[in-house]
């Protein structure tokens, strides 16, 4: 008995030590934030105030609706290079600081126009917003940079670093001694560029739809082979291709072709590459002339999705003939007909007197098959008729 109370008291008590201090090491809290040298913590705004020189650790996280201010006075310069981040809310920059571990940003990232900050051979991730005050720097070396929310103010891009830019880049200055990427989808304004010897290229996404059927024309009923094909001819992946058939137009569809096809996925990985191309091919019976449009689409990596009408390519129409019964077969008019009498000549009875006739017969057979004694105008034996 002693030895359960035991048991259950020590694993109560490592719940009660152990989890709270995961949950510190993880989560900037006060806690947290008063731990590291020199730093102070504002309640009502849920602010950790810090010297960038004592910010340790292998990795802190900065949730939503807190506040990380990184400021010396005067300001100096700090380098992290065993601190990895996570930003889901504010992480301001008041000092010179440098960025060696990755950072992935879902928040704020805030420079102050007396601050910089720098991202030195690593990866960074932007979801959130990078930008700040007016005169702002946010320096960019040897490193890979895939931005998928929103930069702004002065970027300066050095030594071989890449920038995959898939969202929104609205700079003041762009100093450029790399190279900047902008994918399909993306936004990219920039008012000042201070060309080093790098490089911004654009990319382009597009698809191409080709619907060949096989006959084109015939008797119906029609087996028609319907070969469709989509092929990526522009400069990025794309994800989630398919092909959507329609018979009128493109209000409804009454196939949609998606992977795997029956030819081309090079990788088996569902995945429309750059030159590939996609073939199905489906079979349908066709009583009368038909048109059918083949819609084409496909995911770029911003989420973009390319497909009619912005990409005119995508969608391609083709057209079956098939003859009517009527003009299949060969039909023989009836004689003309001459009548010198007026009267018309005798072509069968309406639908109404063939109805009549038929009853009148019904009636009959009917009066056919009642026993003769049971008429009432016929005389029943040993009756006298009336009159005599």
């Amino acid at each position: 008995m002693r030895r359960s109370i035991a048991t259950v008291l020590l694993l109560v008590g490592a719940q009660v030590l152990f989890v709270p201090a995961v949950a510190r090491a993880a989560d900037l809290d006060q806690p947290t934030c008063e731990a590291f040298t020199g730093a102070w913590w504002d309640e009502p705004t849920s602010t950790c105030f810090v010297p960038g020189d004592s910010l340790t650790g292998p990795h802190l996280t900065v949730p939503a609706g807190v506040t990380l201010r990184v400021r010396d006075e005067p300001p100096q310069v700090a380098t992290l290079d065993a601190l990895t981040i996570d930003v889901d809310g504010v992480l301001r920059i008041e000092t010179a600081l440098t960025l060696m571990q990755p950072i992935t940003n879902r928040g704020t990232v805030d420079v102050a126009s007396y601050g910089h900050l720098t991202f030195l051979d690593t990866g960074v991730a932007n979801h959130g917003v990078i930008g700040g005050d007016v005169g702002a720097d946010t320096v960019v070396r040897g490193s890979i940079f895939r931005n998928y929310g929103t930069i702004s103010r002065r970027v300066e891009v050095w030594d071989s670093t890449v920038v995959h830019n898939y969202g929104t880049a609205n700079l003041d200055v762009l100093v450029l001694d790399a190279t900047w990427i902008n994918h399909c989808g993306s936004s990219y304004s920039v008012a000042a560029v201070i060309d080093e010897d790098g490089t911004v290229s654009t990319l382009d996404c597009s698809i191409v739809t080709i619907i060949d059927p096989a006959p084109t024309s015939g008797e119906p009923p029609l087996i028609v082979d319907w070969a469709i094909s989509l092929t990526n001819d522009g400069d990025e992946e794309l994800a989630d291709p398919q092909v959507v058939l329609s018979a009128d137009g493109g209000t409804s569809s009454f196939e949609t072709l998606t992977g795997p096809p029956a030819a081309g996925d090079a990788g088996s990985d569902g995945v429309l590459g750059v030159d590939e191309t996609w073939s199905w091919t489906v079979q349908t019976e066709e009583l009368a002339d038909v048109t059918v449009n083949a819609t084409g689409s496909g995911v770029a990596p911003t989420g973009l999705v390319v497909t009619f009408p912005d990409d005119p390519e995508a969608r391609a129409v083709a057209t079956v003939s098939v003859a009517s019964a009527t003009s299949s077969t060969t039909t023989v008019a009836p004689a003309a007909t001459t009548s010198t009498t007026g009267v018309l000549p005798f072509t069968g009875f309406e639908q109404e007197s063939t109805t009549v006739v038929a009853l009148a017969l019904v009636v009959v057979g009917l009066a056919l098959l009642v026993p003769a004694r049971w008429w009432p105008w016929v005389p029943r034996r040993g009756t006298k008729r009336s009159g005599r």
